[in-house]
């Protein structure tokens, strides 16, 4: 009878080891999944870029601005939901280097996605 009591312990401690088991899991889940959201709200904020138009791609519909005071450059992607805003600016076809634009964008995975094109008057 000794070795079957021995085994009933085994068993209860292994029951009452599957509680913590599963809250550790959960702490870690929820953790991880709460660390994860400022993750995502970064990649889905809208920022502002002014700058100077560098050079145009249309058929991509790409283009890239060198910012204000220089420095940084960004490659801006256009798509069926950009709009564009200012004197004759209707597309990317549109933008000619030099023009001084402010970009409203998103990043959404590697790319920079241009939500507003807006041409500054000369």
């Amino acid at each position: 009878m000794e070795p079957r009591a021995k085994h009933s312990n085994q068993r209860s401690d292994q029951l009452a080891m599957w509680p913590t088991g599963r809250l550790l899991i959960g702490i870690v889940l929820t953790v991880t999944l709460w660390l994860g959201m400022p993750i995502q709200a970064m990649a889905q904020q809208v920022v502002e870029f002014a700058g100077t138009v560098l050079s145009v791609d249309v058929g991509a519909k790409k283009f890239a601005v060198l910012k204000e005071g220089g420095g940084t450059r960004f490659t801006f992607v256009a798509n069926d939901q950009t709009q564009f805003k200012g004197e004759a600016l209707k597309s990317v076809g549109d933008l000619k280097k030099g023009d001084a634009v402010t970009v409203t964008y998103k990043v959404v995975g590697s790319q920079y996605q241009a939500q507003v094109v807006a041409k500054k008057a000369k």
